[in-house]
């Protein structure tokens, strides 16, 4: 089962869309690997050791850790994760849609974020799907880079603008 693959294609009818009241955001006192260092319009990351990258999303006023995965159709949400920004992931009807990863094809529930931010780049009413899969990392894939102006790598910092 391979947690962190690609989400490559989304086999589902239109995302339904979800709601959620929108907390406040909190700025980090210390900023960590995984935390994002930001301007106004440029956030930049840096390569974690395993040579992944990795960031704090701020989901609907929550904080979530992520793997940046530029070969995601979507943002994927664990269940974990969505139960936490107030997504209710219900029984396995919910489930109704599939996807296919690089560990094979898994069962998703096709949600819409209201807000997604990555330091100061915030995007509203983005597609997302939570997967029907056990432990794992949720990903920040396309449904969101695509809608910023700019993803980079240059030598072990990712940028985005």
């Amino acid at each position: 089962d391979d947690t962190c693959g690609n989400l490559v294609q989304l086999m589902a009818a239109a995302p339904e869309a979800q709601s959620s009241a929108i907390a406040p955001a909190h700025e980090p006192t210390e900023r960590s690997a995984e935390q994002p260092l930001q301007s106004a319009h440029k956030v930049t990351i840096q390569r974690g050791s395993d040579s992944h990258f990795r960031t704090t999303v701020e989901i609907n006023g929550t904080p979530i850790q992520m793997l940046v995965d530029s070969g995601a159709t979507s943002i994927a949400l664990t269940r974990k994760d969505a139960e936490r920004i107030g997504i209710f992931t219900g029984g396995d009807s919910d489930f109704s849609a599939s996807a296919q990863t690089a560990g094979g094809t898994i069962r998703i529930k096709p949600v819409r974020l209201e807000r997604v931010a990555v330091g100061g780049l915030e995007r509203r009413d983005i597609d997302a799907a939570v997967m029907d899969m056990g432990d794992g990392m949720s990903l920040l894939g396309q449904s969101y880079l695509s809608k910023i102006g700019s993803v980079s790598i240059k030598d072990d910092v990712m940028t985005l603008e």
